[in-house]
C-alpha cells in the first residue's frame, strides 16, 4: 500500500476516533461495514447498529438516518450506486484495516456476533404467531443473522457471547426460524423443510467448535442413548449427513477431533448414499483428516457408497494424491476394488492421466495392473485411447501388462492409439516385441484398416515400418487397407500401401469395390464398380 495512502486512512480515522458524542458509534460502522460476511443494505446496517446488548426489544427510535451514517464515517463509508449496499471508500481500505484489526476493533467477531445473537433473542422470534416471510420482511437483519451468526462466533467469542449462543439454540422456535432462513438461502429451488438441521448440525456447517463443546457438555446431562440420538443425528436434506460427516466435508478439523473424542460417536454411520465420513475425507483430500481417522480401529477404509465406491476410488477420483498415497501405505486397502458403475481406482488414474497416482499403484506388489471395467477396459486401455503417454510408459514397464488386451469391441490398446490419433502412444506400443500389430477387432479391421479409415497417415507410417504388418488383412466386408485409403481420398496413404504391395479386396464382398483408371482427373478419377 503506498504510504501516503497508509497515512490518510490513518489521519481520517484518528479524526473519526475524536468526534464528540459520535466516535464510538463510527467506529461501530466502520466495523460493521470491513467485518461482515457480505455488503450490508443500509437497511441491515440500521438495524445492527440499533441492537442494545442489554435490550431484546428492538427500538425503532434508534435507528439512524443514512445522512447521520456516512458523515459520522468522514468519506470511509459509501452507499453503493449499484447494489445499494454500504461498503469502503476503496478497497485498499480494506487492507488497511486488517493491517490494524486488533488495535482498533479488538473484540469485533465477537461483538457482531452478540449483536446478531440479541437481535433474535427475543419473544418476537421465539412466539408462534409471526410467518417467516413476514418477519424478513419486518426485520432486515434477520437473514443475515441466520445465515453468518456462527462465522463470526467462530472467530472470535467472550465466555457470555458463548452462552447466549447456546441460549439462543435451545430456543425451539427461534432455533427453527433460523434454520429454515439459512436452508432457504443455501437451497433457494429446493422445498421448505420444517426442521432442515439439528442444533449440532447448524453448529457443524459454521465449524464453531467453541459452540459445540458447549452444546455436548449440555447433552451429556441426558442419557446416553439421547447423547448417541444427537451426535449421530441426519440432516432433514437429500444427503442426510450426520454432524461428523458434515464436519469432515466442510474441513472443520477442530470441531472433527471434538466429536471424534465423544464416546457415542458412531464414525462410519452413513448418509443416503452411503458415504460416511472417511470418504467424505478422502474425497475432498483432507488429508490430516484422512490421518487422524486412520488412527482409529473402528473406522472401515474400504466402505462402499450406494454406487460401490470406496475412499480410495473417491480420492483417484477428485485427484487427491496426498490421501492415495496415505490409503495406499496400508495393508488393509483393497487396491482392486470394483465399484458398481463406474472404473476400477487405478483405471480412473490412467483414464485420466494421472501418472503420479499411478506410480503410487504400481509400487504395490498386489495391484491388477490388467483389471478391467464393465466395459472390458482395462488401465492401459484407458491411457492408449486418450493419450496419456506417461501413464502408457509406466504401465508399460510392468512384466505383467496384457499389451494385446481387448475390450468388449476386440479392439486393443495399438488399436485404440490408432483410432484416437495418438502418435506418440503407438510409438510405445510399437516398440514392444509382444505387440500383435496384426490384431483384429470384432468387424476383422486391424490397427491399420483402422488407419487408413480415419485418414490416420502419421500413425499409418509408423505401422507400414513395422515388420510383420499384414497390409492385405481383410475384415468381415472382404475390405483391406487399400479399400479404406481409396474411399477415403487419402492420396499419401494409397500410395504407402502399393509401395508394400498392397492390394484391394474381393469387391464382391465390398459395398462398392474402386478402382485406378487411367482417366479422369487426377489419382481418383477412374471409379469403377462391377
Amino acid at each position: 500500500m503506498p504510504k501516503g495512502l497508509e497515512d490518510t486512512f490513518g489521519d481520517i480515522i484518528h479524526r473519526m476516533q475524536r468526534q464528540d458524542g459520535v466516535a464510538d458509534f463510527a467506529m461501530s460502522v466502520l466495523k460493521w461495514t470491513y467485518l461482515t460476511r457480505r455488503p450490508l443494505s443500509l437497511d441491515e446496517l440500521r438495524h445492527a447498529l440499533a441492537v442494545n446488548s442489554t435490550d431484546t426489544s428492538l427500538d425503532r427510535n434508534n435507528l439512524i438516518s443514512e445522512k447521520s451514517l456516512l458523515n459520522c464515517c468522514l468519506g470511509l463509508i459509501v452507499i453503493d450506486g449499484g447494489t445499494s449496499t454500504v461498503r469502503l471508500v476503496h478497497p485498499l481500505l480494506q487492507e488497511y484495516l486488517h493491517s490494524q484489526h486488533e488495535k482498533l476493533f479488538g473484540m469485533g467477531h465477537s461483538d457482531i456476533a452478540q449483536a446478531c445473537l440479541t437481535y433474535v433473542n427475543s419473544d418476537i422470534f421465539s412466539g408462534e404467531g409471526a410467518e417467516l416471510d413476514e418477519l424478513l420482511e419486518k426485520f432486515p437483519l434477520f437473514e443475515y443473522v441466520s445465515c453468518h451468526w456462527g462465522y463470526h462466533i467462530r472467530e472470535q467469542a467472550s465466555q457470555s457471547v458463548q452462552e447466549l449462543a447456546l441460549s439462543v439454540l435451545l430456543q425451539p422456535t427461534t432455533f427453527q426460524r433460523i434454520s429454515q432462513v439459512l436452508w432457504r438461502s443455501l437451497c433457494p429451488y429446493l422445498p421448505m423443510r420444517p426442521m432442515p438441521f439439528s442444533r449440532l448440525h447448524l453448529i457443524t456447517y459454521f465449524g464453531a467448535s467453541n459452540i459445540a463443546r458447549l452444546f455436548i457438555e449440555h447433552i451429556n446431562a441426558e442419557s446416553k442413548d439421547v447423547q448417541q440420538q444427537v451426535l449421530n443425528s441426519r440432516e432433514d436434506v437429500y444427503s442426510s449427513r450426520t454432524p461428523l460427516c458434515a464436519a469432515v466435508r466442510y474441513g472443520h478439523e477442530a470441531l472433527v477431533r471434538l466429536l471424534l473424542e465423544q464416546d457415542n460417536i458412531d464414525v462410519d454411520t452413513k448418509n443416503t448414499f452411503s458415504q460416511t465420513a472417511f470418504s467424505y475425507a478422502a474425497e475432498y483430500g483432507r488429508k490430516e483428516l484422512v490421518r487422524l481417522l486412520l488412527e482409529r480401529d473402528d473406522v472401515d477404509i474400504n466402505s462402499k457408497d450406494s454406487s460401490g465406491r470406496t475412499p480410495l476410488w473417491y480420492a483417484v477420483f477428485q485427484e487427491q494424491e496426498a490421501v492415495v498415497q496415505l490409503l495406499l501405505e496400508r495393508d488393509d486397502i483393497e487396491v482392486n476394488d470394483k465399484c458398481t458403475i463406474n472404473d476400477p481406482p487405478l483405471q480412473n488414474a490412467a483414464l485420466s492421466g494421472m501418472d503420479a497416482i499411478v506410480r503410487l499403484f504400481l509400487k504395490r506388489s498386489d495391484v491388477d495392473v490388467n483389471i478391467r471395467d464393465n466395459f472390458q477396459q482395462t488401465p492401459l486401455l484407458q491411457a492408449a485411447k486418450h493419450g496419456h503417454e506417461a501413464v502408457v510408459q509406466l504401465l508399460l514397464e510392468r512384466d505383467d501388462i496384457d499389451v494385446n488386451v481387448k475390450n468388449h469391441m476386440g479392439r486393443t490398446p495399438l488399436s485404440m492409439a490408432t483410432m484416437m490419433r495418438r502418435e506418440a502412444v503407438v510409438r510405445l506400443l510399437l516398440e514392444r516385441d509382444d505387440i500383435d500389430v496384426n490384431v483384429k477387432d470384432h468387424m476383422g479391421r486391424t490397427p491399420l484398416s483402422m488407419a487408413t479409415t480415419m485418414r490416420r497417415e502419421a500413425v499409418a507410417r509408423l505401422l507400414l515400418e513395422r515388420d510383420g504388418i499384414d497390409v492385405n488383412a481383410e475384415d468381415d466386408k472382404g475390405q483391406t487397407p487399400l479399400n479404406y485409403a481409396i474411399n477415403c481420398g487419402c492420396e499419401a496413404v494409397v500410395r504407402l500401401l502399393q509401395e508394400r504391395g498392397a492390394v484391394e479386396g474381393d469387391p464382391n464382398n465390398a459395398k462398392r469395390a474402386p478402382t485406378f483408371g487411367a482417366s479422369g482427373s487426377g489419382l481418383f478419377g477412374g471409379w469403377s464398380s462391377s
